[in-house]
């Protein structure tokens, strides 16, 4: 379950009560859940895939947020994006 709380204020600023929504998140949570274990058997039996999914997570931490990146010729992220 997941509540999200909200003050609510009068015209003054003053909290005179709470607003709330709560949510069921079992399924999702499940989902996710499941993601996570398949993707734990992945990592275990394929070393070039752990390999890549730790490329691919560096340049996104890398590229969050630039305008723009040079990168050379001979990348190994450049080589994975490149079609075959």
């Amino acid at each position: 379950m997941r509540v999200n709380l909200s003050p609510m204020r009068d015209a003054d600023g003053v909290v005179t009560g709470i607003a709330g929504v709560a949510a069921d998140v079992t399924r999702r949570l499940r989902a996710e859940a499941e993601a996570i274990s398949i993707y734990a058997k992945s990592v275990g039996q394929d070393s070039s895939f752990f390999e890549f999914t730790r490329t691919l997570d560096a340049y996104k931490k890398t590229l969050k947020g630039k305008g723009s990146f040079i990168m050379s010729t001979d990348s190994d992220f450049l080589r994975l994006m490149q079609k075959k």
